[in-house]
């Protein structure tokens, strides 16, 4: 039996048709086993008015789950729920459990946002949704600590603040789950030589973020679960050089990115001002609170006074002890590998788009097994 949530946490607005209920509830059950709070219009009360209730519950609610069907397509209770959750400025996931061609207005106020495909891959569905930040905010999470280990409680479903822990001694805390914040600096050749390269480099790049958005969320659903106490943000910041020195991409939490502004080659290679821009950013603890990962990426050799920079970068203050990785591109071409080898132990020469590429998977997984949550 499903439990509408009536309560002041983020909850998700479910609109369907009612013909569909049997598919919809089914989906609805296994979600909110794994602790999401929602509502549907079974929850109004007797004597109350239907409009009224659905616009307050449309209003509260932290997003909505449309589910899509020839029923729904059809339905006009179904439209007007869209139709004022747009107007509300509501985030809206919509679930197709069927192929419908919408009708056109729904299509348009839809286009936004996202979709899945529900009857293509359902095996697949619970997986990708709980690892969204989509309905983050909408699960419960009540777990508490005692002399150090995390217990999950067992709640009472008819409520969120419901529940009972039965231990050997009364004592409990609410457990507030540490975020670990682990800041990504990439510093970008984009000179004139590195024309040829720009398109793999910012391909390889969102990989490398599409990994690092998946081990942030999965840290969260472990977190939710219970099975860790910290989750981890990765924070991306994105320097260019060429004549000049851009910051392409200020620090920005990597499950907000969707795509990469674009990269373009042109110019000499000003390494050694690249480097002094990163050290200023690195030092500077009030812009980059914690030790940031620095990912080179380099095809020629550098066009300024680089050589003092480059030293003081990697022998004083927090530069020093951060952990830095070096790509270079064309390797027997232009790039100097003693640079790289001088800016981190391990270098990654490449030659091909696919060495490039997993190169930044290599690098990925190190992050990634770096990050020690507990």
């Amino acid at each position: 039996m499903l439990e509408p949530y009536e309560g002041k946490e983020p909850y998700a607005f479910i609109s369907y048709s009612h013909k569909d209920s049997e598919k919809v509830f089914e989906i609805l059950g296994k979600l909110q086993d794994k602790g999401l709070r929602l509502w549907y219009d079974r929850g109004i009360t007797l004597g109350s008015d239907w409009s009224d209730d659905i616009a307050n519950h449309i209003c509260n609610c932290k997003c909505m789950l449309a589910f899509h069907s020839q029923n729904s397509a059809k339905s006009r209770h179904c439209k007007n729920e869209i139709y004022f959750a747009v107007k509300e400025e509501k985030n809206i996931l919509s679930i197709f459990l069927e192929e419908v061609k919408l009708d056109p207005g729904i299509e348009m106020q839809l286009a936004p946002y996202q979709a899945v495909k529900f009857y293509q891959n359902p095996e697949d569905f619970y997986d990708r949704l709980s690892k969204s930040e989509f309905l983050d905010s909408c699960y419960k999470r009540l777990y508490h600590k005692i002399e150090g280990e995390v217990i999950s409680t067992n709640n009472n479903e008819s409520s969120e603040e419901s529940y009972q822990i039965h231990f050997p001694q009364n004592i409990s805390s609410r457990l507030i789950p540490e975020e670990k914040i682990v800041p990504v600096i990439f510093v970008l050749d984009t000179s004139g030589s590195m024309i040829e390269n720009v398109k793999n480099l910012s391909k390889s790049i969102e990989g490398m973020l599409e990994e690092l958005k998946r081990h942030s969320n999965s840290s969260k659903w472990d977190v939710s679960y219970g099975t860790r106490t910290a989750y981890v943000n990765y924070e991306i910041a994105i320097i260019t050089f060429d004549s000049e020195v851009k910051i392409l991409m200020d620090y920005i939490d990597v499950e907000k990115i969707n795509r990469l502004p674009i990269i373009e080659a042109k110019g000499a290679t000003a390494l050694g001002t690249a480097l002094k821009t990163v050290k200023y950013i690195i030092e500077d603890t009030s812009v980059t609170w914690e030790d940031p990962r620095i990912i080179l990426v380099t095809d020629g050799y550098p066009m300024d006074e680089y050589k003092k920079i480059l030293n003081d970068f990697i022998t004083n203050g927090r530069s020093a002890k951060c952990k830095r990785y070096a790509i270079g591109i064309g390797i027997g071409k232009n790039v100097d590998e003693e640079i790289l080898k001088q800016f981190a132990d391990k270098p990654i020469l490449t030659k091909t788009d696919l060495e490039l590429e997993q190169s930044f998977q290599i690098i990925t997984n190190i992050i990634i097994k770096g990050v020690i949550l507990w």
